[in-house]
């Protein structure tokens, strides 16, 4: 009797330092996924000190160059540097995938509190062009968009943002639903606060993290959006770089010059990666349910 209660004990001083082990092993590599992306970030920012070269000079004498000393990641079909090129297609990518959340953020955030406060007719005529958003693929309606407006980079702006918007909607709205009903929200009321300020004062700050949350993970599918119909040339326009158009681009040398290709997408893979991490360290932080279980 004696024995099976020390096992079960043993058992159960174990299950905390297992959950434990777990997380830290965990939160270890979220914290170097997100340093790669921090130092590629820094790069991004920083690139007219880093390097010398223009991302858009040809120099015909450097065709698809191996790596070296003068070229850190080769040279591309037109002589250009592609350690220069991939750190202003970051620059770019970076930019407009900031420009295109903070665009989902307003958009999402302001319909989602009038639908979850209103409520009646005004939900359901938000919840019914939320619906018709989500029931076609995200990227696709982005095509879509494009084909008509035609390529450039404020038209992909405005077509990422309007598919990236219904997500954090359908966020707000719900935590909008629960939050009405809490006493410091009645006691708003009850002081004759006006519905701005219920809305902006009282519920609002209740939704920044969560909000944070899933504007860090648009920021990686945004990334990855771009470079998709930038590799369909739908994105940045040549001459300016661009990681997506880099991989269409690149696919053509793979066999005799593979750096072309591999360099900007191991790049932008681990951009994603350090994002999406990220994003889940956020997530870990700001619901305690998620923090609890793990």
């Amino acid at each position: 009797m004696e024995t099976v209660e020390t096992t079960v004990l043993e058992q159960t001083s174990t299950f905390p330092r297992q959950k434990a082990n777990k997380r830290r092993m965990r939160l270890s590599f979220s914290m170097v996924g997100i340093g790669f992306t921090g130092m590629i970030l820094l790069g991004t920012i920083t690139a007219p000190l880093i390097t010398h070269y223009n991302p858009n000079t040809n120099d015909l004498t450097q065709v698809l160059q191996a790596p070296s000393a003068a070229h850190w990641f080769g040279t591309d079909h037109l002589g250009r540097d592609l350690f220069t090129r991939v750190l202003y297609g970051g620059q770019k990518s970076l930019l407009i995938a900031v420009e295109v959340q903070l665009m989902a953020v307003l958009i999402g955030t302001m319909l989602g509190l009038f639908s979850g406060y209103f409520g009646g007719k005004t939900d359901k005529v938000i919840m019914a062009i939320t619906n018709i958003i989500f029931s076609f693929p995200g990227l696709l309606f982005a095509i879509a968009i494009m084909a008509a407006l035609g390529p450039s980079v404020f038209n992909l702006i405005l077509a990422l943002g309007f598919v990236s918007w219904p997500e954090i909607c359908r966020l707000v709205r719900s935590q909008t639903l629960s939050l009405k009903e809490r006493e410091f929200v009645e006691g708003g009321h009850a002081l004759g606060a006006s519905v701005s300020r219920i809305l902006f004062r009282y519920i609002l700050p209740n939704c920044y993290g969560n909000i944070a949350v899933l504007m860090t993970l648009g920021m990686a599918t945004t990334i990855l959006a771009e470079s998709s119909l930038s590799f369909l040339g739908l994105g940045v326009q040549p001459p300016d770089p661009s990681w997506g158009s880099m991989v269409n681009q690149g696919k053509d040398y793979m066999f005799f010059a593979p750096w072309y290709l591999f360099t900007p997408g191991i790049v932008m893979f681990v951009t994603i990666l350090g994002i999406n991490l990220l994003g889940d360290v956020l997530r870990d932080y700001f619901d305690p349910k998620m923090k609890s279980s793990k």
